[in-house]
């Protein structure tokens, strides 16, 4: 696997580290070009971190409260992401890249207070679930107009994590994170759902992501 050699003139903004493997950078140009093209004025730094049992985390940068410049870090566990690359097909890791550009859109959208509003408030178990689902729905509405291969990505990424995770952290990402079944009944919904009915509900959810804090519990179950 190849490093230090990501060079593209189309995401400029996008700053990998030595450690980040440049299919990874590749992946994450591509799919903001494709998804997420507000993205592109964004800086985005990709850096190893460890962490317990998330493979991807991102959060905003702390610059962004001194500065006009959109500073935004994904994190990544670097042996996962390796293994990733090689073991999931490529429909699947582009997938949860998705899910994480869905949570640096949400930051994007925010002032660097209403994010950190937003970190406290999904201290919240409850609230952060919440908040993990209601990212996969932005990232699955981002790619609508392009079919529904997302679910079928979703569904081998989340499959093969979990079998990376101990017991105790299976139990937590299960109830964080939509699963196949759940997706599979979200797609049976999205496809049943007509364009003028699906938009604005879509549309809501990313422009209200800050209230997140003011959502009822069983907000989720209504969609």
């Amino acid at each position: 696997m190849s490093f230090n050699s990501f060079s593209n003139s189309s995401c400029p903004k996008i700053h990998p580290s030595s450690q980040t493997p440049v299919q990874f950078s590749e992946l994450i140009c591509e799919t903001i070009i494709n998804y997420y093209p507000e993205l592109q004025n964004a800086q985005i730094f990709l850096k190893p971190a460890k962490m317990k049992w998330a493979i991807l985390q991102s959060r905003f940068g702390i610059k962004r409260a001194f500065s006009k410049n959109n500073h935004y870090i994904i994190e990544f566990n670097a042996e996962r992401v390796y293994e990733a690359l090689h073991e999931v097909s490529r429909e699947a890791f582009q997938s949860i890249l998705l899910h994480e550009l869905g949570h640096t859109l949400t930051y994007y959208h925010n002032s660097f207070l209403q994010n950190l509003n937003l970190i406290f408030v999904i201290t919240n178990n409850r609230r952060n679930q919440a908040f993990e689902k209601i990212t996969d729905i932005i990232a699955i509405s981002r790619s609508l107009d392009r079919g529904f291969e997302i679910f079928n990505g979703l569904i081998e990424y989340r499959n093969w994590h979990q079998e990376h995770l101990s017991s105790t952290e299976l139990k937590n990402y299960l109830v964080t994170y939509y699963q196949e079944d759940e997706l599979i009944n979200l797609k049976s919904y999205l496809s049943s759902a007509s364009s003028p009915e699906l938009k604005p509900t879509i549309e809501k959810l990313i422009l209200n992501l800050n209230q997140i804090a003011n959502l009822p519990l069983g907000f989720l179950e209504k969609l």
